[in-house]
């Protein structure tokens, strides 16, 4: 296994118990605080780009074989819900099993934002 891929499971599995009672405000700094700022910004630049495409193009795919635009924002929703699942959080009840076929923009723009505060 790659170092950094440990190293990063372990930082998870030591931050679980202290995830686990999570605070009502954002410490200004430590890991939490790192990652929750890495995290916004990530947020903010995905919704802001799946705002921006019109609905027509989310259908849309370069080549065949290769995921569509929505096929895209809807992998990283599904990123998000697998990444809780290391913290042993399972996906809200009422996720659809198979985000990728959703290509509606603003239900992908919903299902995005809500992937996005499932890992907060």
């Amino acid at each position: 296994m790659n170092r950094s891929i440990a190293a990063l499971l372990l930082a998870i599995a030591v931050a679980v118990p202290a995830l686990a009672e999570r605070p009502k405000t954002t410490p200004a700094n430590g890991f939490r605080a790192e990652f929750l700022a890495n995290f916004d910004d990530v947020q903010s630049k995905i919704v802001s780009l799946a705002q921006a495409v019109p609905p027509k193009v989310y259908a849309w795919r370069p080549a065949k074989g290769v995921r569509s635009t929505s096929e895209v924002f809807m992998h990283v929703a599904g990123g998000n819900y697998f990444l809780a699942t290391f913290l042993g959080v399972q996906p809200p009840k009422g996720t659809p099993q198979d985000l990728e076929k959703i290509i509606d923009k603003q239900k992908v723009l919903a299902e995005l934002k809500r992937s996005f505060d499932h890992v907060r």
